[in-house]
């Protein structure tokens, strides 16, 4: 063999060697790179939407704070489902204060599939002066509860003194819907 081709021979088998070490060595520390960079990839998507949700929670808590009073008065405005005492003592509290005697009949709360929140209906019946009676559904109907008069229906009252007499009573029937959170 003439010493060009040993040179030559020699050449071929070192490139060949060096490809093999760069193939061995360094393709898998390419691999792992590529990889890193993925997974670099989905943490900054993460990132990023946690990002987003942070600035969702900031945005919640300044409209929360811009409109604490809307919220507050919502609360005002339904009644507990639950618990519907205050409501009831409106009720009453009323009737004492336009002078009519009161009996109520809550339903148990459901939601009507065209009302916008659940709902307990009240049965009310009262006795009084027509006066009376009427200044109490004006009252009931202007509270600050979210209130749906459904019907009303007046008689007289048998309670007459006689025939000679008209009857100043009068027995109402009301039907209410109360809106509830």
């Amino acid at each position: 063999m003439s010493p060009t081709n040993k040179i030559v021979t020699a050449l071929v088998s070192f490139a060949a060697l060096c490809v093999a070490i760069i193939s061995v060595s360094i393709a898998p520390v390419i691999y792992e790179m590529q990889s890193i960079g993925l997974q670099i990839k989905e943490q900054n998507e993460k990132i990023g939407a946690l990002d987003r949700r942070i600035e969702k929670v900031r945005e919640f808590r300044q409209f929360y704070e811009t409109n604490a009073a809307r919220f507050d008065k919502y609360d005002k405005i339904m009644i507990d489902p639950q618990r519907p005492l205050d409501f009831i003592g409106f009720l009453e509290k009323t009737a004492n204060d336009c002078q009519v005697q009161a009996v109520f009949s809550p339903s148990s709360p459901q939601k009507i599939g065209s009302d916008p929140w659940p709902s307990i209906n009240f049965q009310i019946q009262l006795t009084g002066g027509l006066s009376s009676v009427m200044k109490y559904v004006k009252k009931i109907e202007s509270a600050i509860y979210l209130v749906e008069t459904h019907g009303l229906n007046i008689s007289r009252s048998a309670a007459a003194g006689g025939e000679s007499q008209p009857a100043t009573q009068v027995k109402a029937g009301l039907s209410v819907k109360v809106f509830t959170r």
